[in-house]
């Protein structure tokens, strides 16, 4: 693992060291295990998958702003968390294109006008 990385990874373990034990679990079941919602909801004791969505929802906030107030200390700089934030973004849209292109899901019937939301 070069510098950079370790910086990155460094960054990213101490967003989840910071947050709260529901989201840290949460979150790895959803990243580093991929496990589907419906499954996480089981695992945390929620309704549904929805309700796992939106605690998914708020536990990123959570983490972006634990990183902008790990920038205001000066322990990890905003290029550094701005390479983190941008892996983590790019890991979930390959495994929603990993997903749609398995279930034979065009990604253009996804595609919602903007005006409309």
């Amino acid at each position: 693992v070069d510098e950079k990385q370790q910086m990155q990874n460094d960054f990213l373990d101490k967003v989840l060291d910071l947050l709260p034990t529901e989201c840290r679990t949460l979150l790895k079941h959803f990243y580093w295990n991929h496990k589907p919602m419906d499954e996480i909801a089981s695992i945390l004791g929620m309704r549904n998958a929805d309700s796992a969505k939106s605690k998914k929802f708020k536990c990123m906030k959570k983490a972006k702003d634990i990183g902008n107030m790990l920038i205001k200390c000066g322990e990890f700089t905003e290029d550094e968390i701005r390479a983190a934030v941008e892996r983590i973004s790019l890991k979930e849209l390959i495994k929603e294109e990993t997903f749609y292109a398995e279930n034979g899901i065009s990604m253009a019937a996804l595609d919602v006008d903007e005006d409309t939301e």
